[in-house]
């Protein structure tokens, strides 16, 4: 590759970083921002949901958006939306303006990820993808490990509103060095349409369905106000899917799960991001909540992780490229399952050193399931249908 080509590649991992670390970032913030608000943790905690809610959401409409504009123009703008929100963000005067300002983060953030593998997988020969998808792995999963610990020293030395000083800076620096280094890659495209009605569907799926899980949280067991929009939400899930199949152009193409290679390894995909994202959100609350260390102790807890991830991740691409995706799999669900099953046992009398190892082996479960597993359920995809 050009060095000019390997500072564009290095300008949207920067991009796909930050918004990964915005997804953490607050983790250590929670209680913080429940005493500032006057909330309790089952409405603060949808701060970090709603982000990747948003996040999922836009990304079903990715492939559209990179079939029908440049790489450039959709950086730039991404970034820049992503910029928008991190400055209200950091003015925010109650819960809601802060809430409104993490969705509209998201919504640049949301396509940063996947146009980023896109491009990637555009430049490289399929023979590197696992490799070059790992960098991408310790690039993205470095972000939110090292949200809390970061996020720690900032609330403990100037407040939570800083974390979003902090991005906003770096988001106009990202966003002028796109405006020199990123350009357009050659890609093989497949025809896709901007459906309105499917991305309403998913979008207000996903919606009442967090909604309703939050409500039993907030207010037990309720029919009205838990199970309804649970009900309606699994309907309009069911007509989006429903509405893909019967599509002449899809707005994103389900039929990729008739392949059965394809649909494991993204079921084992999905239960890793449950896995990562439960560590980096409940890890921390229960650290400050219900041991009541300091923000600060609660980051340094998580960094041992944190150096595995970063040092580790790499090399859960040669174990796939070395051992097969199968192996791979089989070893990294093993690991994550043995990590999972103490957090059942834990209580206030738990030792700091034993929830640090833990978690070092939870991390390096993660490490061969996620973006190695990409990697996998690619082998039987036509390049028309990467996006």
């Amino acid at each position: 590759m050009l060095s000019y080509e390997k500072i564009m590649v290095a300008v949207l991992f920067s991009g796909a970083f930050f918004a990964s670390l915005s997804q953490s970032l607050l983790s250590n913030a929670v209680p913080v921002i429940m005493h500032d608000f006057v909330i309790n943790a089952s409405v603060v905690q949808l701060l970090t949901s709603s982000y990747t809610l948003t996040m999922g959401v836009v990304a079903i409409a990715t492939p559209y958006l990179i079939n029908k504009y440049d790489i450039r123009k959709l950086f730039l703008t991404c970034m820049s939306i992503f910029l928008v929100g991190c400055v209200m963000s950091y003015f925010a005067p109650n819960f809601i303006v802060l809430f409104v300002s993490r969705i509209i983060q998201a919504l640049g953030a949301g396509v940063l990820f996947t146009l980023t593998q896109i491009v990637i997988l555009y430049i490289y020969s399929k023979d590197k993808y696992a490799i070059i998808l790992s960098y991408l792995g310790l690039i993205i999963g470095f972000a939110p490990s090292i949200g809390p610990t970061l996020a720690g020293f900032i609330i403990d030395f100037s407040g939570w509103r800083n974390i979003f000083l902090l991005l906003s800076v770096v988001s106009v620096i990202i966003i002028l060095l796109g405006l020199h280094y990123v350009y357009n890659v050659e890609k093989e495209t497949t025809e896709t349409t901007m459906d309105i009605s499917s991305v309403l569907a998913i979008g207000f799926s996903m919606l009442l369905i967090m909604i309703g899980i939050t409500n039993i949280t907030l207010n037990g067991i309720s029919l009205l106000y838990s199970f309804v929009p649970i009900i309606i939400g699994i309907i309009l899930f069911v007509f989006f899917i429903h509405r893909q199949y019967h599509m002449e152009v899809p707005l994103i193409n389900l039929k990729l799960f008739n392949n059965r290679l394809f649909l494991v390894v993204n079921i084992i995909i999905y239960i890793s991001c449950f896995a990562w994202m439960s560590g980096y959100i409940l890890v921390p609350l229960f650290l400050q909540s219900t041991l009541g260390v300091s923000a600060v102790i609660s980051g340094l807890v998580m960094l041992p992780a944190t150096i595995i991830n970063a040092v580790l991740n790499p090399v859960g691409g040669k174990f796939y490229d070395r051992f097969g995706g199968k192996f791979t799999s089989i070893i990294g669900c093993l690991l994550l399952t043995i990590s999972c099953i103490p957090f059942i046992f834990f209580n206030d009398n738990v030792n700091l050193i034993s929830i640090v190892l833990i978690y070092i082996v939870r991390i390096i479960g993660l490490i061969l399931l996620f973006l190695p597993m990409f990697a996998y359920a690619l082998k039987e995809v036509d390049e028309k249908e990467y996006t």
